[in-house]
């Protein structure tokens, strides 16, 4: 199997129906200008983003969310992929998230420590939905909406695992991959391979 047929394989079974110029246009660095503007969100509601997708993904032995600048990879998706009416609905679930902050612990999702900050998201992630399995790249059944929390963390990991110092430096990578061997021992592949 080639590269190509990998990534629609891949683009598929996610479930991603991008066109390739949308797509390339939301992964763009964003210019010097506007690096740290907002394009939907206020400066508000893009703090409380980026501190959440910073403690989904913490910096460990490698960067986190934040370093990696999911937070704005993930704004920008917002921006450009979504209708004025879905950034409105995700403009009001990020001010929802910090009124339910505010209800349990007296603060904004920013300013709470970090222990406050992990029993937010656990509480988050148990009223959270789930999404229904697929099967090639077909969702089973009728889709109910997942919520803010669980649409935020799939879109931190796609942004995580697609950034280039990832795929560089964390998973396997080969700019020009060579021969499919199907029937290796697993211990010999190593880290998980990016495309």
């Amino acid at each position: 199997m080639n590269r190509r047929q990998l990534l629609k394989q891949t683009l598929l079974l996610g479930g991603v129906a991008l066109s390739a110029p949308t797509l390339m246009s939301a992964l763009t660095a964003c210019t010097a200008t506007k690096k740290n503007t907002p394009q939907v969100l206020s400066t508000q509601q893009a703090s409380t983003l980026a501190e959440v997708v910073d403690t989904i993904l913490p910096r460990t032995e490698t960067p986190g969310a934040k370093d990696l600048e999911v937070d704005k990879f993930i704004e920008r998706v917002i921006a450009q992929l979504r209708s004025g009416s879905d950034q409105a609905s995700i403009r009001q679930a990020i001010d929802d998230f910090n009124a339910r902050s505010r209800e349990r612990f007296g603060k904004n999702y920013v300013d709470l420590g970090q222990e406050q900050r992990h029993q937010m998201l656990e509480q988050e992630e148990r009223d959270a939905g789930t999404y229904n399995p697929t099967i090639w790249g077909a969702t089973v059944g009728k889709q109910e909406p997942v919520g803010f929390y669980r649409e935020l963390k799939s879109l931190a990991i796609w942004g995580y695992y697609t950034s280039e110092y990832i795929g560089k430096n964390v998973l396997n990578y080969d700019l020009i991959p060579g021969e499919q061997k199907g029937c290796i021992p697993v211990e010999e592949v190593g880290n998980s391979w990016s495309l």
